[in-house]
């Protein structure tokens, strides 16, 4: 009898380290599918940095070429002033009689 109960426990020890065998590899499954997930996430990520890389640098292409229409902007605006003064101090000077 007592055989058999040490066949019955080697039987049964086998058993559970079979099941705890076949879950490890089910967790790990898991696990490498996660990592998987985690490798996809981070790869697009990365492609999203990328592209604000991009939409950074024609932000600050767009700041330049604003910042360059703003001084001819204000160039245009002050010569429309200067020749408007020109002709203003043009005419007084003909008034006073002086020449150029």
């Amino acid at each position: 009898m007592r055989q058999g109960f040490v066949d019955l426990t080697t039987t049964f020890k086998s058993e559970i380290t079979s099941a705890i065998d076949e879950v490890s590899r089910m967790v790990k499954e898991g696990f490498d599918g996660v990592d998987d997930r985690f490798d996809q996430v981070d790869q697009k990520f990365l492609a999203i940095d990328a592209r604000f890389d991009q939409v950074d640098s024609r932000f600050d292409q767009v700041d330049r070429d604003l910042g360059l229409a703003n001084r001819r902007l204000d160039k245009a605006v002050y010569q429309a002033e200067l020749t408007g003064l020109e002709s203003r101090v043009t005419t007084l000077e003909q008034k006073i009689g002086h020449q150029k």
